[in-house]
């Protein structure tokens, strides 16, 4: 009895996926919503290095940036994130030039070459430093309360009435996540004019690049050894996956 009443047990248990850590509620055309009712879209922004500048072009910039952030009627958040270098693609690079070539002192510095960056990264840590902006929108008219005794009444009617109410909640969303995505969408185009004005270029990222960004934020050094290069993350669908055991009973 006691055995059967731990199995019963261990079928109750609540699995604790990884998506219930995860600040976001699903990433789609650029947009991010969160869970906390937020529609946010990102974008990459080349920093400037104005400790080379004289003083004239340091005020200019000082300047130009006050004139920007006077402009805007949103709020904008900066998020700067360093990520450890993978070296392995630049020594199969390395690897190549030296299966190619037909000079043995070529062959010996690109040998010798080798062996000095993999000893620089084991040594120290390289890292990258990229810069990113974050819009963010919010309906300030949306009933941020919870769920209401009239919509418990409703579950409580029946699985029909549930489907129904799901059904209306998933058209709700829907222009919801269209008015985000054409307000974002603006602010983001703002911003990327109102840059050009130091010369820089930003960049929207798309869902692949938010799905790195948050994936190396959670998976610094993890990320290095197994990225996401190459790979669709919409194809990951699995919330839960369990070791399986072989062998004999």
């Amino acid at each position: 009895m006691k055995k059967q009443k731990s199995n019963k047990e261990e079928k109750d248990v609540k699995i604790h996926t990884t998506q219930e850590q995860l600040p976001f509620v699903y990433i789609r055309r650029g947009v991010v919503k969160l869970k906390n009712g937020q529609y946010i879209k990102l974008m990459q922004v080349p920093s400037i290095n104005t400790q080379l500048m004289e003083e004239e072009e340091k005020e200019i910039v000082r300047e130009t940036y006050m004139g920007l952030l006077n402009s805007l009627d949103f709020k904008v958040q900066f998020y700067k994130q360093s990520r450890l270098v993978d070296i392995n693609d630049y020594l199969a690079f390395l690897k190549e030039k030296e299966a190619a070539s037909v000079n043995d002192f070529k062959t010996m510095g690109l040998q010798y070459y080798s062996r000095f960056i993999m000893e620089l990264v084991k040594e120290n840590s390289v890292q990258t430093k990229k810069d990113f902006l974050v819009v963010s929108f919010r309906d300030e008219k949306q009933n941020k309360k919870s769920m209401t005794d009239d919509r418990l009444k409703k579950y409580r009617k029946g699985e029909e009435d549930a489907q129904v109410h799901d059904e209306a909640e998933a058209i709700k969303e829907e222009k919801m996540f269209e008015k985000a995505y054409k307000t974002l969408t603006q602010r983001e185009k703002t911003l990327q004019k109102q840059l050009r004005r130091f010369g820089m270029n930003a960049t929207f990222l798309n869902d692949k690049d938010a799905f790195e960004l948050f994936y190396i934020a959670y998976n610094k050094e993890r990320s290095v050894h197994q990225s996401l290069k190459g790979v669709n993350p919409n194809n990951f669908t699995t919330l839960y996956v369990k070791h399986k055991e072989t062998g004999g009973e």
